[in-house]
């Protein structure tokens, strides 16, 4: 999901096809961007992203590490990135059933959201984990049982 709404955003922002094979300068920043906001936002390796617009995973790396660079010093850039940021995750929250209004726009809000969600899946593991060390230590025991009764 993630890939296809990078890739819309950035084709409708910048009115354009990003897997055209051209080196104009807009379609180079266009694709940087796509780039590096699916690495971001997923977990897909450079060939992949480099496939999905007909590049290589070099081109990918090139890209990012130029994006990089601009993006130290850069303010129009640095604007764009932060906008089609901020446009994805109202999107990914949106699929999850959370609306930015519900959150009063607020950054402090939406960690604390993102918070109890870690700790309510942290605790889920640490069940899991405390019920799994029970069972093994109770299968320990009965091990140590049986030695004994035959050393005895």
């Amino acid at each position: 999901m993630t890939e296809e709404l990078v890739k819309d955003i950035v084709e409708e922002t910048y009115n354009i096809k990003i897997d055209e094979d051209t080196r104009k300068a807009e379609y180079v920043e266009a694709r940087a961007i796509y780039y590096k906001l699916v690495r971001t936002h997923t977990h897909l390796p450079l060939d992949r992203i480099g496939r999905s617009v007909g590049r290589d995973h070099a081109g990918v790396i090139n890209a990012l590490k130029r994006l990089d660079d601009l993006l130290s010093y850069d303010k129009r850039l640095i604007n764009i990135y932060s906008e089609f940021n901020k446009r994805i995750l109202e999107q990914k929250l949106k699929s999850e059933g959370v609306h930015l209004y519900e959150l009063n726009k607020n950054l402090e809000e939406l960690y604390e959201y993102k918070y109890v969600k870690l700790a309510k899946k942290y605790n889920e593991l640490l069940d899991k984990f405390n019920s799994l060390f029970s069972q093994y230590e109770q299968v320990g025991n009965k091990i140590n049982i049986d030695v004994q009764k035959k050393e005895a």
